[in-house]
């Protein structure tokens, strides 16, 4: 069960000191960059125009968010393996 430091999800990158709570590893920074960025792509929508079509732009600006940053790292990955020896 989450609680409530892990269902906050920037805050609990800050409080916890970017470690992660059950193991210790490090978080990088890009991934509570991606959640802030996703909640202010569905908060500024709902905002400005209300809790439908908010909530249905917001949805499709996350989604947006998401496939970039899904594509980026395979741009990223491929990149990585092309320099590498074996690649």
């Amino acid at each position: 069960m989450l609680n409530v430091v892990e269902l906050i999800p920037v805050g609990g990158y800050v409080i916890r000191g970017g470690r992660c709570a059950s193991c210790g590893a490090s978080i990088g920074v890009s991934s509570p960059a991606l959640e802030a960025l996703c909640g202010a792509s569905m908060l500024a929508p709902l905002a400005l125009l209300g809790p439908v079509r908010g909530a249905a732009i917001g949805g499709l600006a996350v989604l947006l968010v998401g496939v970039a940053a899904v594509g980026l790292s395979f741009v990223r990955a491929r990149g990585a393996r092309r320099g590498s020896r074996l690649g």
